[in-house]
């Protein structure tokens, strides 16, 4: 299982890589505001999109990472 500090590096450079899609990055800061404590309200504001998609987004990345 991979570190807590490792998954938010790993966080960080899919937001700053080039190789990544838009859609990607957005997700990936998705988590990382949801990780900082803001609200799906706050975050779907944010990413102007809705309440709904970033509780996919991070319901997603918890299922991914319960098994990592």
């Amino acid at each position: 299982m991979r570190s807590y500090s490792e998954i938010i590096k790993s966080l960080v450079l899919i937001e700053f890589s080039d190789e990544e899609s838009n859609r990607t990055k957005l997700r990936a800061q998705a988590l990382r505001l949801s990780n900082s404590g803001y609200s799906i309200s706050q975050i779907s504001q944010i990413c102007l999109t809705t309440q709904e998609t970033v509780s996919k987004w991070i319901d997603g990345w918890e299922n991914i990472n319960l098994t990592l």
